[in-house]
């Protein structure tokens, strides 16, 4: 079974992202805050690492930083403009993902 670690602070889309996944097969641990994603993060190896840009205690930029050579990486974020996107891309994202998205 796939591991990803979701870091979304919207305690709603945390919830149904984390479900929707878990329906699909894959083990979801949900983080919502830098601090809680680094605990858990040290725990265990990921397959996959979705990051919500705008947390409440850093950046989903600065763990992808942080993790980059670690594990794969996607962003889900409100963040859309072309500089963000750029930026995503440029630490290694493998997609970046604008909300609202239709599931």
């Amino acid at each position: 079974m796939k591991r990803l670690l979701l870091v979304e602070d919207d305690p709603t889309l945390g919830l149904t992202l984390k479900e929707r996944l878990t329906n699909e097969g894959y083990f979801v641990q949900w983080a919502s805050n830098s601090a809680d994603a680094r605990k858990t993060f040290s725990e265990s190896g990921w397959d996959l690492a979705i990051f919500d840009v705008g947390l409440p205690d850093g950046s989903g930029f600065d763990l992808a930083k942080e993790w980059k050579s670690k594990v794969p990486f996607l962003f889900v974020t409100a963040l859309s403009d072309a500089q963000h996107r750029l930026q995503g891309f440029d630490l290694g994202a493998e997609e970046y993902i604008h909300k609202p998205f239709h599931l």
